[in-house]
């Protein structure tokens, strides 16, 4: 890592250190303390941001302990990322308004929002987190453009469009799974999109993603709508699969084409990360500032006005933290769905049991007469009469 890219890098771990960083005045609320140690001795050296603890942040600590190793993954890590940019003319573009054409605030951004993708578990192994997010900008062999396939009963006279697209540096993965379905009038109708990246043959999911980008009158809309409600047979009768209920067919169904086109490409062991503490803690750091300015205001009040004020707030980091737990959840709680329609589906950890992912593997869905509403849009991809477009 040259000087310049080190001394950015220093700048910012005392800005994660103050839970504000800032990019040619666009702020970041973001932070968290850092450690590092000797890598011979594995004793901490050096820690930035010790008594810095921001109202509504969280206890997390970026753990380097072996610096020179560090700064020579990260260093390929930036170099891979404006690469992938570069590649990518409209992502490019973007990062350059955004950043008015500053090399040295679109390498602090990289090194920011990278981390804004960091699991807990990633902090404590930032190296192994950073040869993976390394792997996801080279793995590429799956960009091919868009495909268009007919489909099949219930879906007669409509087609199938699915592809992966690249993704600017502010999103989880740098690659997407997108699919629409379209009548011959060209409607479209927009399935939750798959954000995920690939690394050691081990496909990890980061977000499922549904932009609502339907007028909700629309017919066709309301058509299609009425058709993927055939995922939810046999679940919403079964009183005891009530926790998996809540998922939306349009997630089962985009899930569903995903992993079609993985057994495409021979991925079978999955990876989800359910939770990211970074972008959960600036919301928290926002509402945090304003609750502490209300404090200072009322500073010269009574104790017992004081008192309420306190237990107020921590009522409300309770119910922001609970919150969390209920998306966490909710994220997860997708693929104990799926797990119910594709009987060679296996769940091999939960979260917290091996570290912060929840893991599963999923050979291939054999084909048969009775096949379910979702098993037969798995086997969509994969099937002939298929065309680029």
């Amino acid at each position: 890592m040259n000087d310049e890219r080190r001394k950015i890098f220093e700048e910012l771990l005392e800005e994660f250190a103050s839970y504000r960083v800032d990019i040619d005045g666009w702020i970041y609320k973001m932070g968290f303390m850092t450690k590092i140690y000797d890598e011979k001795t594995g004793k901490c050296t050096r820690e930035i941001g010790k008594d810095k603890k921001q109202e509504g942040s969280q206890d997390v600590v970026l753990e380097i302990k072996n610096l020179p190793l560090f700064l020579t993954t990260l260093n390929e890590y930036v170099d891979e990322k404006q690469e992938f940019l570069k590649n990518h003319a409209s992502l490019y573009v973007y990062d350059d308004i955004y950043l008015d054409g500053n090399p040295s605030s679109q390498e602090k951004q990289i090194m920011t929002t990278v981390f804004s993708n960091a699991s807990p578990q990633d902090f404590k192994n930032p190296i192994s987190f950073l040869k993976r997010q390394i792997e996801f900008l080279k793995n590429d062999s799956l960009f091919g453009g868009k495909v268009e396939i007919p489909l099949e009963e219930p879906f007669d006279g409509k087609t199938l469009v699915y592809g992966l697209n690249p993704q600017h540096s502010k999103m989880e993965t740098p690659y997407s799974f997108q699919c629409e379905i379209r009548n011959e009038d060209q409607e479209v109708y927009h399935l939750p999109t798959v954000s995920f990246g690939i690394a050691d043959g081990t496909c990890f999911i980061y977000a499922i993603q549904d932009f609502e980008k339907h007028d909700r009158k629309d017919k066709f809309y309301k058509q299609i709508k009425r058709t993927l409600y055939q995922a939810n047979k046999g679940v919403i009768e079964d009183e005891s699969l009530e926790k998996i209920t809540s998922v939306s067919p349009s997630a089962v169904c985009s899930l569903a084409l995903f992993f079609g086109f993985m057994h495409q490409n021979n991925i079978q062991e999955y990876e989800v990360v359910p939770y990211l503490p970074m972008r959960y803690q600036s919301k928290s750091i926002i509402i945090g500032e304003k609750i502490e300015k209300l404090n200072q205001l009322l500073a010269s009040s009574s104790p017992a006005i004081q008192e309420t004020l306190k237990e107020e707030m921590d009522a409300f980091y309770q119910a922001q933290d609970q919150l969390q737990m209920n998306i966490t959840n909710k994220f997860v709680r997708n693929f104990l769905r799926m797990n119910y329609h594709l009987n060679t589906m296996e769940i091999t950890a939960y979260p917290n049991e091996v570290d912060d992912f929840l893991h599963f593997t999923l050979q291939d869905v054999p084909q048969h007469e009775d096949e379910t509403f979702v098993e037969k849009l798995y086997h969509q991809i994969g099937k002939e009469q298929t065309k680029k477009i």
